[in-house]
């Protein structure tokens, strides 16, 4: 039987964004080993028929001792399971787990780019020195002969192949981590008003929630009925860009909009709004934008990459630019005094999330990436 090792920083991410992958390898005739922090989720893994291995990563830790004991786990859990095939997520797991694929001599990999950070779009002399210490682990990391890249949008994988002389790997695009269509239903939009506005998303300042607030605030300030809610809970991973319980206490209480607690159920969230929003600095694929159009909604983000990469601008939703308060105002002031509209942008993105973003589409193209590396395991690195 082949052996397939998913590396990620969490188990809830692993859940949320790669478990189709992993249920279907498993009926493809793949033993599925995860490694990956322990979290509430940990459970759905062994329920969906994957091994979990306990991998204590710190996704943002610098102490070097710390990270080295990361890589060194990884190292154990990779000669204990003896995959022939590894499949990285995320930053860290693609530089790590890159390095214990060579060093401990695993037959492929598939390198999964969902975001490349700050490290390669940051300016500045520290940041130049930062990057240049990364991009030597990161060369190496990919350097794997039998291995697939997979990037989420164009502009990633241009970055990582001007700055890692990447052009020559095999390398392929997949939009995201696709959406379940049956469970994201197209459904009618509630009536109006107030205009339910959404932001869902983990409570970071790059996710544009504070311009999304004074956003807000603005069409209130008009006297718009609307309603602002954003969805997501307080990191505890030290994230440095995340809001405090009492900064989010006091944007609640300055502009107007309605921070919500964790919630699991996504679909009904979308469903009880009008329009989407996401007004983020930079993204791989965002999820929330491809779940936005299989629900049938009317999506505000911004022209970044990631974002631009999930919706058709003027047919699914509105692109306005990154940080830029007045613009998201203005924008979301349009599609608020024009339901036909946001009606029309729905159903576009309902037909856009058939096409394209359908977790069968995603799950199939991930498969054959895993195949084709298993047809060629001739090569061993050193």
């Amino acid at each position: 039987m082949r052996r397939l090792l998913i590396v990620c920083n969490d188990s809830w991410f692993f859940a949320s964004h790669r478990l189709p992958i992993a249920k279907r390898a498993i009926r493809d005739g793949y033993e599925v080993h995860v490694a990956a922090r322990n979290d509430h989720t940990s459970e759905l893994l062994t329920q969906a028929g994957c091994i979990h291995h306990t991998w204590n990563l710190e996704p943002r830790g610098k102490n070097p001792v710390t990270e080295l004991r990361s890589v060194f786990s990884l190292y154990t859990i990779a000669r204990a399971v003896k995959p022939d095939l590894m499949h990285l997520v995320t930053i860290k797991p693609v530089i790590y787990g890159g390095i214990v694929a060579r060093l401990a001599r695993i037959p492929a990999v598939v390198y999964a780019i969902s975001g490349i950070g700050s490290v390669y779009v940051s300016t500045g002399t520290k940041a130049a020195l930062i990057r240049k210490f990364v991009k030597k682990f990161h060369r190496f990391a990919l350097g794997h002969k039998n291995s697939i890249v997979i990037f989420q949008n164009k502009d990633d994988r241009a970055t990582l192949e001007n700055n890692l002389n990447l052009r020559d790997k095999k390398s392929l695009i997949i939009d995201g981590s696709g959406v379940d269509l049956n469970e994201f239903a197209y459904s009618d939009p509630p009536s109006a008003p107030p205009v339910v506005l959404l932001l869902a998303a983990r409570l970071l300042r790059d996710k544009g929630i504070g311009e999304f607030a004074l956003a807000c605030q603005k069409l209130l300030a008009k006297g718009y009925n609307i309603e602002p809610r954003v969805a997501g809970g307080h990191l505890a991973d030290g994230n440095p860009a995340a809001y405090s319980k009492r900064e989010v206490a006091q944007l609640a209480s300055e502009t107007g909009v309605n921070f919500l607690s964790h919630q699991d159920n996504v679909v009904a969230l979308m469903r009880d709004a009008h329009i989407i929003v996401l007004p983020s600095y930079r993204e791989g694929f965002p999820k929330v934008l491809i779940e936005a159009a299989a629900v049938g909604r009317a999506v505000i983000t911004t022209d970044v990459p990631g974002c631009r990469d999930a919706i058709e601008n003027n047919r699914t939703g509105l692109l306005v630019p990154a940080k830029d308060v007045d613009s998201l105002a203005q924008a979301m002031e349009t599609l608020v005094e024009d339901e036909q509209r946001r009606v029309e942008m729905g159903i576009a993105g309902r037909e856009m999330a058939e096409a394209r973003f359908s977790i069968d589409v995603v799950v199939d193209a991930h498969i054959a990436a895993y195949n084709s590396l298993m047809k060629d395991t001739r090569f061993s690195e050193s």
